[in-house]
């Protein structure tokens, strides 16, 4: 890049830029808690919107480092494995919620198998930003959800930003996974809490009338969130962007 084309650039988005340490440094916050809160994740669905959906990070990684890469589970073997067999529902997953690590999370009616023998959470592999926001991370109904469409729809229908209308197709089958499955904590003899993974019981799809408040409740599409959040602040390039943002 013409170096007076990227000095120009940098100083279109340096209040942008001194933003995303703050919202960077915010997310590092939310991803350590013990107990994770379903509020936090709704308000990150703001700052993922303003970085992903809307492109801030590669507006302010441009010209201070370039192309900016995210580490995110590597999910080909579950791909392959599904067009041969698919599961009624899968969530990608990849981050820990209420101190337990939940990925590749599927269901299946009936005695079926499958074969994901290729398949890690700790296997990893390098995206760049249009990739990432196109990883398919959630199945349901027969289709597949990307990150992008999770993050717009906690964002603009989930009440992370808007309280809006469910409209597409996709935010239908979004609107309805929210209660197919749950993460949450439950009171154990002793007084401890105790995570524990809930499946809605009915099909796969089916409408699900939402229960009574428990503040500790995770759905599957906030953990696409907090793993969409454990991705982006464990990659190195988001380090590298900040430490430029920084010294500048």
């Amino acid at each position: 890049m013409d170096p007076e084309k990227r000095k120009e650039l940098i100083e279109q988005t340096r209040e942008e830029a001194l933003l995303f340490v703050e919202d960077l440094e915010h997310l590092k916050s939310v991803s350590e808690k013990t107990k994770t809160s379903p509020v936090d994740l709704r308000h990150a669905s703001a700052i993922l919107r303003r970085w992903l959906v809307e492109d801030l990070l590669k507006r302010i990684a441009g010209p201070r480092i370039g192309k900016l890469l995210v580490i995110s589970v590597d999910n080909n073997p579950i791909y392959q494995s599904m067009r041969k067999k698919p599961a009624n529902i899968f969530v990608s997953g990849g981050a820990s919620v209420h101190g337990i690590q939940l990925a590749a999370v599927v269901r299946q009616e009936g005695n079926v198998t499958f074969d994901f023998r290729d398949y890690s959470p700790d296997k990893t592999i390098e995206l760049n930003i249009d990739s990432f926001k196109k990883q398919k991370v959630i199945f349901s109904d027969g289709e597949w959800i990307t990150r992008h469409q999770v993050i717009k729809f906690v964002a603009n229908v989930g009440s992370g930003v808007h309280a809006g209308k469910i409209n597409e197709t996709w935010e239908k089958i979004l609107g309805d996974f929210r209660g197919q499955i749950s993460i949450r904590l439950e009171q154990i003899e002793g007084g401890e809490n105790q995570p524990t993974i809930t499946w809605a019981v009915g099909a796969p799809g089916a409408k699900i009338t939402p229960g009574k408040y428990d503040p500790t409740m995770i759905n599957g599409v906030l953990l696409e969130i907090i793993s969409t959040v454990h991705f982006l602040i464990n990659s190195p390039d988001m380090e590298r962007l900040k430490e430029a943002v920084v010294s500048e």
